[in-house]
């Protein structure tokens, strides 16, 4: 599965878990050249899902933000 074809159907605790996978099976020097380098890319898929979610997180905090300090603005 190419997780860039995905990336909407993954979460950001998804896409860290399958990242750890990669990242445990990139450990092992046993495996040919090519399977190490087609890992390598799809680790890089799963941390651009997880930059990606990081990013909707952080906008939607500071939309948040910007509200409470609205309201708390306009009260008394």
């Amino acid at each position: 599965m190419n997780p860039q074809d995905t990336n909407t159907e993954f979460s950001f605790e998804e896409a860290i878990q399958k990242l750890e996978s990669v990242i445990d099976r990139l450990s092992n020097p046993a495996e040919p050249l090519q399977k190490l380098i087609d890992l390598y890319e799809e680790g890089v898929s799963y941390l651009n899902i997880c930059k990606q979610r990081l990013s909707e997180a952080e906008a939607k905090v500071v939309i948040l933000d910007q509200k409470l300090q609205e309201q708390n603005q306009t009260e008394p």
